[in-house]
C-alpha cells in the first residue's frame, strides 16, 4: 500500500513538473510578442462633404498607437480597427505598418465608418461611445506569426510561406 502511495505522489509530481515546463515554453515562445500592443488613442469625427460629394466623408479618423517594447524588430504587421465590439463587425479597416523596430511606438491614422444601427449606439452623444476595438498582427523575429485581439488577448497563427502577408491574417 505505502508504494503505490509513492507511486500516486511521485507521479503527480511528475505531471507537475510537466505543467511547469510546458508553461515556461509557451512563456519564452510569447517572449517577444507579449511586448507587442497597440490602442486606440482618439476618434475625429467624419469630414464634412465637399462640394464634390467626397463619398470618405462618413469616415471617422481613428488614431491609433502601436508599440513594440521588445528588443527585437517585428514585421508584417498590421493594426486593424472595427467599426464595434462584437463576433462580428460590420466594417473593419486596416493600415499595414510593416517592420516596427524595437523599442519603437507610432502613431497612424485608420479611416472607418463608425456608424452604427440604433440598437448599437451607447449613448446619445457619441462621444460617450467606447473607443473602437484595435487589433494588431504580425510576426516575431523568429518568424512566428501573433495576433493580439481587441480584448488584449494574445493569440499565435501559422504563418503560410506561399501565401502574401495579407492572406496569413
Amino acid at each position: 500500500m505505502a508504494a503505490l502511495l509513492l507511486l500516486l505522489a511521485q507521479r503527480r509530481e511528475l505531471n507537475t513538473l510537466v505543467e511547469e515546463h510546458r508553461e515556461r515554453e509557451q512563456d519564452r515562445k510569447r517572449d517577444q510578442a507579449r511586448f507587442v500592443s497597440a490602442w486606440c488613442k482618439r476618434v475625429d469625427p467624419p469630414k464634412e462633404p465637399d462640394v464634390y460629394g467626397d463619398p470618405g466623408h462618413e469616415l471617422h479618423r481613428v488614431w491609433v498607437v502601436y508599440r513594440n517594447a521588445s528588443e527585437e524588430p517585428i514585421f508584417a504587421a498590421s493594426v486593424s480597427v472595427k467599426n464595434h465590439w462584437g463576433a462580428s463587425p460590420e466594417h473593419v479597416s486596416s493600415r499595414w505598418l510593416y517592420t516596427v523596430p524595437p523599442g519603437t511606438s507610432g502613431e497612424v491614422f485608420v479611416d472607418i465608418d463608425l456608424r452604427r444601427p440604433p440598437s448599437m449606439v451607447f449613448g446619445t452623444d457619441p462621444s460617450e461611445d467606447p473607443p473602437p476595438p484595435v487589433e494588431i498582427q504580425f510576426r516575431d523575429a523568429r518568424g512566428r506569426g501573433w495576433y493580439r485581439d481587441d480584448e488584449g488577448l494574445l493569440r499565435e497563427f501559422e504563418v503560410k510561406a506561399d501565401l502574401p502577408p495579407v492572406e496569413n491574417y
